[in-house]
């Protein structure tokens, strides 16, 4: 979230977030990334997110998948404001 009204009144990317970039970004930064925990993984792309001049606000969520118990899945959801 954040101040997107230049965007909506030019129909400009330069004026909106990059998602392109942005998930660039993300997915550069968590295919190196070190992180024992999905938490801290999760804070450091949240981080990455709120990078942007246009993010004031940030909800990511990530899920594990394939877990040696009978689960479908786990995960963390974080949200942020700056």
């Amino acid at each position: 979230m954040g101040d997107f009204s230049a965007a909506i009144l030019s129909d400009k990317l330069e004026d909106a977030v990059d998602y392109v970039r942005v998930s660039e970004d993300v997915l550069a930064y968590a295919d190196g990334a070190k992180n024992e925990l999905l938490e801290s993984l999760l804070r450091d792309i949240v981080g990455i997110c709120l990078e942007y001049d246009q993010v004031d606000h940030v909800r990511a969520k990530v899920e594990k998948e394939y877990l040696p118990f009978d689960f479908r899945a786990v995960g963390v959801e974080i949200e942020a404001t700056r």
